[in-house]
């Protein structure tokens, strides 16, 4: 995270550009979290500017889009990047992989939609946040274009082949006591979230999909193998193109992927301007005020402190077939194998 993003208003590349935080409420009654990034009135080259809305990862938040700002911002796009329910700041007790936060989604877009502000919209997700765009985009055709970074394309498919794995590494796991352990966690979401894990499942959704869309991969993932996004573009209806990047699931991505995203969004979401490499500041500020970094605080993700994880814990999460160090990770974070679990998985 750069801080000197977080600031309530910045130097960029000669302008100043403002953080607007605002919130709105999805059709669940819970209140959103939402930070919109984009140039004073005076600076904005128009009234109506296109608009990239950033959609986190499990266990991460809005401040994330940061990460995104430089390129964007040069391109002369703006950013609103939002903490989806039961993430960061917002309300909501559970995190859904996708399928309440599709939701979410559609409720930051409509509000984007009846401001005067914003002409064309572009999605930009990470993992978690990549499934909520290909499972949101078949249902939206007027969403202008998508960069998707490491999404899944059936989440059932992703515990299958992590359980592989660790048999692979020469763990033995019965396939009853997996199939056990999958019941008991696909039971306890749909009576505590209200959603069915096996319904998450964006391949479904993308031979409907048009919106030209951008994939990428890093191909040292063993959380959500690569095959995922290749198997996901193959069956994409519209305009695609796949990047494999060098990397694992959480790595910071390259330069030149977020050169070559940008470039992409630029030209699907129509932005009438020249745009270039070398319109990427990469140090582009001036003159940030030090109080006003401060406020980056404001919108951090409020997690939980680590703690020593439970031993009971720990061997029930490798019985599922995850292995001891990532359990142990797990744990640390988590109290219940459910919530271990759905961490674990993205």
């Amino acid at each position: 995270i750069n801080a000197e993003y977080m600031g309530m208003e910045f130097a960029f590349a000669g302008r100043r550009v403002r953080r607007e935080d605002f919130e709105v409420t999805n059709d669940r009654n819970l209140k959103l979290q939402c930070s919109h990034w984009q140039p004073l009135p005076e600076d904005r080259p128009s009234s109506q500017m296109p608009c990239v809305i950033f959609l986190h990862g499990n266990a991460s938040c809005r401040a994330d889009a940061t990460q995104i700002l430089p390129t964007c911002l040069a391109a002369r796009m703006t950013v609103l990047a939002f903490d989806f329910s039961g993430s960061g700041l917002s309300e909501g007790e559970y995190v859904s992989l996708g399928y309440y936060e599709r939701e979410d989604l559609k409720t930051v877009v409509n509000h984007l939609r009846s401001t005067d502000h914003v002409s064309t919209i572009g999605l930009w997700g990470q993992s978690m946040g990549a499934a909520t765009a290909l499972l949101h985009g078949d249902r939206d055709p007027s969403i202008a274009g998508m960069v998707v970074d490491s999404p899944f394309a059936d989440l059932m498919q992703v515990t299958q082949e992590l359980v592989g794995q660790a048999r692979q590494s020469g763990l033995t796991v019965p396939s009853f006591v997996v199939s056990a352990g999958l019941r008991m966690i696909r039971t306890t979401v749909q009576k505590r979230a209200g959603f069915d894990i096996k319904e998450l499942v964006p391949i479904r959704n993308v031979h409907q999909c048009f919106i030209p869309c951008l994939f990428a991969h890093g191909n040292a993932d063993t959380f959500i193998l690569p095959h995922h996004s290749q198997q996901l573009y193959d069956s994409y209806a519209g305009e695609k193109n796949i990047m494999f990047l060098d990397g694992d699931h959480n790595s910071r991505r390259p330069p030149f992927f977020f050169d070559s995203a940008t470039i992409f969004l630029t030209n699907a979401l129509h932005v009438s301007q020249d745009f270039t490499a070398e319109a990427l500041p990469w140090n582009p500020f001036e003159g940030t005020h030090q109080d006003e970094r401060q406020v980056q605080q404001a919108i951090m993700l409020s997690a939980a402190q680590p703690h020593a994880p439970d031993p009971a814990l720990v061997q029930q999460l490798v019985a599922l077939g995850f292995s001891t160090a990532r359990s142990e990770e797990a744990a640390a974070q988590h109290t219940t194998a459910e919530e271990a679990v759905e961490w674990l998985l993205i």
